[in-house]
């Protein structure tokens, strides 16, 4: 009666009494059974302290509850602290909220929401193996750890919106109405190729900062050209079925050892936000592949994978700096690189080899500051303009045989600088645009002649290596 409340508190197994309630209660060691159809008029609350793990067993009989329902433990207990073993349903009219590592068996005919709620696991996952249905109002759920691994239904026309959550879907989601609407407002993982909401509408990027991520395996045309942030997982490759642009992130992720691909193919992709891929190394490793086209990366660009390697089709831009790193293997960059509109760095590790051209461009400055002595461009560095800089501050093995910056300014003057003129054949050696002019490091390698297109000073060690020779050209290096 009023707004009064039962609680099952015993420390050990107790039935739940076939009763009329308003708020149910369960706390305390042990199982509380039910042992007959159960409808709340208001509250349920299943809470697990530090010191015991209130389980609530639902057996085969169903449970309807009309306030609130909340479900929480104080551990990680694997199957967490509520269960319903045989058939039947479980309808949560009011909000559901689940802080707990819950399977709900699919032995269960299915749960009805109607009023959304916030799900997660507790330092694990939530899994939820039966069908599930969101009916009657227009709701929001948000979650962590949130697997669904049945059918969703969205049921009559009605909204569900998910927000900054971590859900996976791994089983169809569908409405029932042509205004059945699934919202994505956050980060939604799906875990099968079948795009939701084949009756209704699904707004996948609902928000400027909604994410889409295909976590399932296998091959797969991604159906959108349009993503706000997008997330590439699990083995296979996802392909751009047209110029695609990215508002946000993007981030191809090895994914349980997926190995996962997005292959541009020879459709354009522009990634507004930053760019992330990351591999394991090895044969076949995760990667952003392209034949032709323009890819464009806004944001900065971070690639760790041994799948690094680029034909000379495509064309790659950055705006804002890029992380290259083949992951323990090496890789070759054969098409070209534009660096324009900001200031930026590059950096790489490994054995990387650029044969296609750098170019800059904007009147920026590009910054090298790579460790790795496996560093090599093949191509030319170049610039667009005579504001264009390009500064060494790291190492480099330049390896053409045109002089890097003809159009722009070179600096190699850097405590850290070292500039290897490299080739197999004769090289123009740059005079670098600083006052002295000079390099800190310089070595002269391979073979053919090196040739000086004006005065040079080496601050630090300078190296010539037979049967590489210098050629003054009538200008001198010196080296105090």
């Amino acid at each position: 009666a009023g707004n009064s409340t039962v609680t099952y508190n015993r420390s050990g197994d107790q039935n739940i009494l076939d009763l009329s309630y308003k708020n149910l209660s369960v706390f305390g060691f042990g199982k509380k059974y039910m042992v007959s159809n159960l409808t709340l008029a208001g509250n349920l609350i299943i809470n697990a302290f530090s010191t015991d793990n209130a389980f609530m067993e639902c057996t085969t009989f169903d449970l309807t509850v009309n306030g609130t329902t909340s479900i929480q433990t104080a551990n990680s207990i694997a199957g967490g602290n509520f269960g319903k073993s045989g058939p039947g349903n479980l309808i949560f009219i009011g909000a559901l909220t689940i802080n707990s590592n819950i399977v709900f068996s699919s032995n269960i005919t299915g749960i009805e929401l109607r009023n959304g709620g916030a799900l997660s696991g507790f330092g694990g996952s939530l899994n939820i193996n039966c069908p599930v249905t969101f009916s009657t109002n227009s709701q929001t759920i948000a979650g962590n750890s949130v697997n669904f691994n049945n059918t969703v239904t969205i049921s009559g026309p009605i909204t569900l919106t998910s927000t900054n959550s971590s859900i996976y879907f791994y089983g169809i989601v569908n409405g029932d109405n042509a205004s059945s609407t699934l919202n994505n407002s956050g980060f939604m993982n799906l875990g099968i190729s079948t795009t939701p909401m084949a009756i209704g509408t699904f707004n996948y990027k609902n928000s400027s900062t909604s994410t889409l991520s295909y976590v399932f395996n296998g091959d797969f045309t991604l159906p959108y050209t349009t993503y706000a942030g997008l997330n590439i997982m699990g083995t296979g490759t996802k392909t751009l079925s047209g110029n695609t642009t990215i508002g946000l992130n993007l981030t191809v992720n090895n994914f349980d050892s997926g190995k996962a691909k997005l292959d541009c193919s020879t459709f354009n992709l522009t990634v507004n936000g930053t760019t992330s891929v990351n591999g394991t190394g090895g044969a076949n490793d995760s990667g952003l592949l392209a034949v032709s086209g323009t890819i464009v990366f806004v944001g900065a660009c971070t690639i760790n994978s041994n799948n690094l390697s680029y034909a000379s089709g495509p064309t790659l831009e950055f705006r804002n700096g890029a992380t290259l790193n083949p992951f323990g293997g090496s890789a070759t960059i054969s098409c070209d690189i534009n660096f324009t509109t900001n200031n930026q760095t590059f950096t790489t590790q490994g054995n990387m080899e650029f044969a296609g051209n750098i170019i800059l461009s904007g009147g920026i400055t590009l910054s090298n500051t790579t460790a790795s002595t496996g560093l090599v461009a093949t191509g030319v560095i170049n610039g667009s303009s005579g504001s264009d800089t390009f500064i060494n501050t790291g190492f480099m093995n330049y390896q053409n045989t045109t002089a890097p910056m003809v159009i722009g300014k070179l600096y190699c003057n850097q405590a850290a600088n070292t500039w290897v003129y490299g080739l197999a054949g004769s090289q123009d050696i740059q005079s670098p645009s600083d006052p002295t002019p000079g390099y800190r490091n310089l070595t002269l390698s391979g073979s053919g002649v090196k040739r000086l297109l004006g005065n040079v000073s080496v601050k630090g060690m300078y190296t010539l290596t037979s049967p590489a020779t210098l050629n003054s050209n009538g200008f001198s290096l010196t080296n105090p």
